[in-house]
Order: C-alpha cells, then structure tokens, then sequence
C-alpha cells in the first residue's frame, strides 16, 4: 500500500509536466483502480479536512448554493464530500469510457477511472484546495483577489481539467482527439452538475 501511495504521489507531480509521457507510463500500472480510488478518495478526504478547518474558523460562504445555514455551511460539507466526491468522478469516468468504447475505443474501465481521477483532481488541487486549506482559515474567509479572481479561480482549474483530461484519455482509450473531446465534455456534465453544490 505504501508503494502504491508513493507510485500516486509521484505521477502526480510527473502529470503536470509531462502528461502524455505520465498516462502513458500509468497505462502499466496493475492496480489501475486502486490508484484511481487513491486520487479521488485522497482528494475527497482532504477537503473534508479543509472544510472542518473552515468550520472551526468561522468562514461564511458568500453564496451557497445549497439552502443551508451559512453558518453550519463547512460541517456539512465536511460529510458530504467524500461521497459525493466519490460519485462525481465515477459518473464522470463512467460516462465517458461508456461513449468512448461506443466509439471505437480499447481502453479498460479501470484505466479511464484512474487517469480521469487523476485529471479531476490535480487542477483543484492547486487552484482551491491548497488556498482554502492554508490562506483562507487565516483571513476570515476573505481572499485578497476578490471577487473576480475567485471566479477565475473556479474557470481556469475546469478548462485545465478539460484539456488534461482529453490529452490523456485520448491515449488511456486510443482514440482521436475529437473523440476524446466530445466523450470528455459530455462525462463533465454530471461531474459539474455534483460538484456545484461545493459552489458557495
């Protein structure tokens, strides 16, 4: 289990230099699903750690999309996000390997799992989990890019899930890059619709 820890954290941080060269050393993985479940449950997990930080801090969202109390908004989440989590890059992989088997891809459920796990999480990583883990709890809540740039740091970490995702699940299926594409856009359908409950 250590080994595996270690062979996710590496290709981590190979992925976002070298994405192609990364899935394809990936792709000869055994445990394909288990470092899927690493990076989705990894993630999942530390934010839920994130979100009792900011409950303990007393952080208000600003707009919650879930009608709950903004006071209570961060202990809620703390349970809800790791299944949520869990079901969001599963209807996400799912989908899309499902449409790319349907056209003309070779690629494993597995092997979409793990590399489309992988390719939702590493841009949130940087762009709010870091940020909201260890800026945030320190200012109250409030960031000194504004409004803007919190939108911004919504939209720059889901185009760069976008195009990550199609370069290497273009490889993990053996298909065109508009196959990828399209197969890609539409598995983030329901992964946007359950992840903007996280919205606030």
């Amino acid at each position: 289990m250590v080994n595996l820890v270690s062979k996710a954290i590496y290709f981590f941080g190979r992925m976002i230099y070298a994405p192609r060269a990364t899935t394809r050393m990936m792709l000869q993985e055994q445990h394909k699903l288990a470092l899927g479940l690493i990076y989705t449950l990894g993630f999942a997990f530390l934010y839920s750690i994130t979100s009792i930080i900011l409950y303990f801090a007393k952080v208000i969202p600003l707009a919650p999309v879930l009608p709950l109390d903004p006071k209570q908004w961060y202990l809620y989440q703390a349970f809800y996000t790791i299944p949520l989590g869990l079901i969001a890059v599963l209807l996400f992989a799912g989908v899309a390997h499902a449409l790319a088997r349907g056209l003309g891809g070779t690629g494993t459920w597995a092997a979409s799992f793990m590399v489309l796990s992988l390719g939702g999480v590493l841009p949130w990583f940087f762009f709010t989990w870091l940020p909201e883990t260890f800026y945030l709890p320190f200012t109250g809540g409030v960031p000194f890019w504004g409004t803007t740039g919190d939108i911004l740091r919504q939209i720059i970490p889901a185009v760069w899930q976008l195009i990550l995702c199609v370069v290497i699940f273009q490889i993990s299926q053996r298909v065109s890059y508009w196959t990828s594409l399209i197969t890609v856009l539409i598995g983030m359908v329901p992964f946007g619709l359950l992840f903007a409950v996280f919205i606030r």
